[in-house]
């Protein structure tokens, strides 16, 4: 140490070991910078990592959910009549008919037949019956 013109005292230290020191405390501050925005980019990079991760599994839960409703909708049309088996019971249903109508009428037909083949032999004993109620009904009433 030595006193300048002042009376104050100065510290004297080679320029090399100031540069040095100088030089030194730059690049731990620039480590240390470094360092910090290192860590600023992992904590991003996790964050960011994590959120996709979150974002996945959304997306496979929201597929799994079509998947699932497509399933359904497949089940459901299986059940569902095609255009061929539509005509096909179309048909079957107009050949239903035709022979629900052709049957009536042979019903109809045959019961005429069989109230007529019935009339024609017990005709004298169905008007001797008629005859006795009329009879019965003119004593009944004088």
């Amino acid at each position: 140490m030595s006193p300048d013109d002042n009376g104050t005292l100065r510290l004297s230290i080679p320029a090399r070991e100031y540069i040095d020191r100088e030089v030194e405390r730059a690049v731990r501050d620039a480590e240390n910078r470094i360092n910090h925005q290192r860590e600023v980019s992992d904590s991003r990079f996790m964050s960011i990592e994590e959120a996709r991760r979150l974002a996945k599994i959304e997306q496979d839960k929201r597929l799994d959910g079509m998947n699932e409703f497509r399933e359904t909708l497949r089940d459901q049309a299986s059940t569902f009549m095609t255009r061929s088996d539509v005509r096909h019971q179309d048909l079957v249903n107009r050949i239903e008919s035709a022979e629900k109508v052709q049957a009536a009428a042979t019903a109809r037909i045959e019961g005429r037949a069989g109230l007529s083949s019935w009339i024609a032999p017990n005709a004298p004993a169905i008007i001797s019956l008629i005859v006795a109620i009329a009879a019965l009904a003119v004593v009944v009433l004088r």
